[in-house]
C-alpha cells in the first residue's frame, strides 16, 4: 500500500483514535531522525518544508542544508524512509526571499505558483495552500478566498497535466494564541468548498485550525493546553466539528513545546494531524550548547552565540529579551546557521573535538519524536 493510500485509510477510519505527525525539516541531522523514527510510525510522517527552508533551485533554495526542491526531493526518495513530502505555508509573501523582491501582489502569487509547481513536478504530495499573506495591502477573508482558489485551479491543473497524486491543505488562517471564530471559518469553507466544486478541482484532504496554539521563542504562548489541561474543550470541539462537517480533516498548525500529557488527549477529541516544526531545531541548537559546555569548549560556545545574535533571526520571535542571556537568542536562532559558512567552518572545528556530536544529536531528536509518536497512539512498538 503506498503512503497516500495509507492516509486515506486514516481518514477513513482512525478518527477519534489517532493523530498523524507532521515535522519540519529543520537540519540535514532532524530530517534524518525524522527518517529514523518513521520506520515506528503505523503512518508515514508528514515532513512539511516551509518554503524559507527549501525552495526550488531557480528561486534561490532553502537555509535547511543548502537543499533546494529538487535536491531535497531527490536525498529523500534515496533514503526511502516512511514519510510522505508535503509543502507547508505555500502562497504569495511566504518566503523571506518574495517580501522583499514584489511589490506587485499578482507578481508575488506568480511566484509562489512557481515553488508549487516545482513541489508537484519534484514529488511533494501534500500541498498547504496559505493565502494569509496574499496582499501588501489590506487583507481581507474573501482576499485570501479568492487567493487560495486561483493557486489551488493552477496546482490541481498542473498536477493532472503530470498524472501526479496531490492532496491538498486549506486554511485562511493567520497566528493566534487563542481559539479562531467558528463563524468566520464557516464562511470560509462554504465559500472555499463551494469554489472546490463548482470547478471540479480536486477535494482537499486536510483544513487548518486555529486551535490557540502560537508558537513564540521557545515555548507555546497559546491557550490550547490550558484549555486541554482543564477539559475546557467546548470552543475547540466545535472548531473540529466543523471542519469534519465538510468532510475535511483537522491540522493543528504550532504544536511545538507543548508536554506530553497534552499530545496524550489530542487522538481522543478527533485531531486528525499536528504540525511540530520550531522545537526540532531548538532541540538541536541546545545540544550543541549543552555538549560544548560539558567539554568546557569555552571558545566555541561563545562563537556559536555571536553567530546567532549577529544573524537576528532571532527577532520575529521574541516578545521581551530584558531577561534574555546570550544562550537564549541562540536556541531560537541557530538552526538558522546550521548551513552557513561560518557556522561550517565552526562545526568542523567542533567534529575535531567531538567526532560523535551528530550521533548524539540524531538519537535524541529520534527519541523525542518516537516519544510523541507513542502519545499520539501511531507508534509500533
Amino acid at each position: 500500500m503506498s503512503n497516500i493510500n495509507i492516509i486515506k485509510k486514516f481518514k477513513k477510519f482512525n478518527r477519534n483514535s489517532e493523530t498523524l505527525l507532521c515535522l519540519g525539516p529543520m537540519s540535514l541531522n532532524s530530517f534524518n531522525a525524522i527518517c529514523n523514527s518513521s520506520r515506528f510510525s503505523k503512518y508515514p510522517i508528514t515532513v512539511i518544508a516551509s518554503r524559507n527552508q527549501i525552495e526550488s533551485e531557480e528561486l534561490g533554495g532553502g537555509y535547511v542544508n543548502n537543499w533546494s526542491t529538487e535536491s531535497f526531493s531527490l536525498f529523500a526518495r534515496n533514503n526511502k524512509a516512511n514519510i510522505i513530502l508535503a509543502r507547508d505555508h505555500a502562497g504569495p509573501y511566504q518566503s523571506s526571499l518574495s517580501t522583499t523582491n514584489f511589490n506587485n501582489d499578482q507578481d508575488a502569487l506568480n511566484d509562489s505558483v512557481k515553488s508549487l509547481k516545482c513541489d508537484i513536478l519534484n514529488g511533494f504530495q501534500f500541498l498547504h495552500l496559505d493565502p494569509s499573506n496574499y496582499s501588501k495591502s489590506t487583507i481581507t477573508l474573501d482576499g485570501m478566498i479568492n487567493s487560495l482558489v486561483e493557486m489551488y485551479g493552477i496546482c490541481d491543473e498542473y498536477s493532472k497535466s503530470l498524472n501526479r497524486e496531490v492532496y491538498y491543505e486549506i486554511g485562511a488562517e493567520g497566528h493566534s494564541s487563542t481559539i479562531g471564530s467558528s463563524e468566520e471559518l464557516e464562511y470560509f469553507l462554504q465559500r472555499t468548498i463551494s469554489e472546490i466544486k463548482k470547478y471540479n478541482f480536486k477535494y482537499p484532504t486536510f483544513c487548518v485550525a486555529m486551535l490557540g496554539s502560537l508558537v513564540k521563542e521557545t515555548r507555546n504562548i497559546g491557550n490550547f493546553s490550558d484549555n486541554i489541561k482543564g477539559n475546557n474543550l467546548k470552543d475547540i470541539k466545535k472548531i473540529i466539528n466543523i471542519i469534519h462537517s465538510y468532510d475535511l480533516s483537522v491540522k493543528q498548525h504550532n504544536a511545538d513545546y507543548l508536554c506530553l500529557d497534552v499530545f496524550k488527549k489530542m487522538p481522543s477529541f478527533g485531531l486528525d494531524a499536528i504540525n511540530i516544526a520550531p522545537e526540532l531545531g531548538k532541540i538541536e541548537t541546545s545540544l550543541i550548547l549543552d555538549i560544548l559546555k560539558n567539554h568546557n569548549c569555552t571558545a566555541f560556545y561563545d562563537r556559536f552565540n555571536q553567530l546567532a545574535f549577529n544573524s537576528n533571526k532571532w527577532k520575529k520571535w521574541v516578545i521581551n529579551t530584558s531577561n534574555f542571556r546570550p544562550e537564549d537568542y541562540t536556541k531560537i536562532a541557530g538552526h538558522y546557521l546550521f548551513s552557513t559558512k561560518e557556522f561550517c567552518l565552526l562545526k568542523n572545528e567542533i567534529l575535531e573535538d567531538i567526532p560523535y556530536i551528530d550521533e548524539i544529536i540524531v538519537a535524541e531528536i529520534e527519541k523525542h519524536i518516537r516519544d510523541l509518536l507513542t502519545c499520539l497512539n501511531i507508534c509500533t512498538i
